[in-house]
């Protein structure tokens, strides 16, 4: 503890007892002692000279906290002083000190004059100018309106466009009604191109058309029935082998209908006009329900002498149908059939194991193929407690 007061011969030589004083007091890195006579070191700013200055009328200046050594200032900022001067305040005005004689300026209007528009316009004075004394808007300009006059376009899609167009003067007219002229159009300049026409039928509309181009290939339709052994050939025009082949000839078809019976599968005809004499030889696919039920074929020369026919043999020409095969088997019969179809699963076996400290092969027993599937159990652990402990049993 230090020493705060000495008295000497019933002198106090030192009594720092009464002492207030604080850091805060003193200058910083001053030392001093304290009333209890510790040493301490001031921590009091030196703020030495500050200078300030203010720029608005109400503004003012904070004075920080520490020791100002009496050679500082704050002062108006010399901008604002630059403006204090007497053109800038009211004749007979004094502002710090500064007596006023500006005694106001000429007003500078500008006279204008404009044309009328179709949009509005604002009319506003030049820079240099603090308004406008006059604005003069010129008459409006007469304008005319023009007969409107059409134009005949070219035909496109059995159609024609006119189109209309009228030329005006900008300006302001009376009311009026203007006529245009009349257009013409013949009905040689709606009409166009020339219409094909490939198939019969009727209700062809060719209103638009300049010509029409007719080339319709005769197409017969052909009904062939059996009767016994041999075949009925019926055509829907009754017609002759002479004009069928005419008809052929020419580019015609026959459109064959099949068994009118119902029987047929399908009908089909080759035209041969090279052989002596021409043939057609029609194709014939039934069903014969007295011969197992299978596909036949039935083929037809038919000639300008008659109808002579045969019956191919069915089970080396006509196979027909799909066999299904799902299971194993031995000399299973496929010859009346086209196509067949195998799908036989083999036969698998599901087998369990349980886990072993050596490898273990799994395979199937005698009689399967392989194996569907093999459940492999859980390999036996258990955990028991001891004297100090647990003990874990694997197997």
């Amino acid at each position: 503890m230090a020493y705060n007061k000495i008295v000497y011969g019933g002198n106090t030589l030192i009594d720092l007892t009464g002492d207030n004083v604080t850091a805060s007091d003193v200058l910083s890195g001053i030392t001093f002692h304290g009333r209890d006579g510790e040493e301490a070191v001031g921590s009091m700013v030196n703020r030495g000279a500050v200078t300030g200055t203010i720029a608005t009328k109400a503004g003012t200046y904070t004075i920080q906290q520490g020791y100002h050594n009496g050679s500082g200032s704050v002062a108006i900022s010399s901008v604002e002083q630059a403006k204090i001067i007497a053109d800038n305040i009211k004749s007979g005005v004094t502002i710090l000190g500064v007596v006023g004689s500006y005694a106001g300026e000429d007003i500078h209007l500008q006279s204008k004059t404009a044309n009328p528009s179709t949009s509005q316009q604002t009319i506003t004075a030049d820079s240099g100018y603090d308004g406008l004394s006059s604005v003069t808007v010129n008459a409006m300009p007469s304008g005319t309106i023009n007969n409107p006059v059409a134009t005949k376009g070219t035909v496109s899609n059995h159609s024609i466009t006119v189109t209309p167009s009228v030329t005006n003067t900008a300006g302001y007219v009376t009311a009026g009604t203007k006529n245009g002229t009349a257009v013409t159009v013949t009905a040689s300049e709606l009409v166009s191109g020339t219409k094909s026409i490939s198939q019969n039928g009727t209700g062809v509309d060719v209103t638009n058309y300049a010509s029409v181009d007719v080339s319709v290939s005769t197409v017969l339709d052909v009904i062939m029935t059996v009767g016994g052994s041999d075949p009925n050939i019926t055509l829907t025009a009754n017609k002759t082998f002479a004009e069928v082949k005419a008809i052929l000839d020419a580019g015609g078809a026959l459109n064959l209908l099949g068994d009118a019976y119902g029987n047929s599968i399908s009908c089909t005809y080759d035209y041969y006009p090279e052989y002596t004499p021409a043939t057609i030889v029609l194709t014939y696919y039934r069903v014969n329900p007295n011969l197992d039920g299978f596909s036949y074929i039935y083929y037809y020369n038919w000639t300008s002498t008659g109808i002579a026919g045969y019956l191919c043999d069915p089970y080396i020409e006509a196979p027909q149908n799909t066999i299904q095969i799902t299971q194993n088997g031995t000399n299973i019969d496929v010859l009346h059939y086209a196509n067949a179809t195998v799908n036989v699963q083999p036969s698998l076996q599901s087998k369990s194991a349980t886990p072993a400290v050596s490898a273990q092969t799994v395979t199937a027993d005698s009689g399967y193929y392989g194996l569907s599937s093999v459940s492999v159990g859980a390999i036996p652990y258990t955990e028991t407690q001891n004297t100090y402990g647990i003990t874990v049993t694997i197997g």
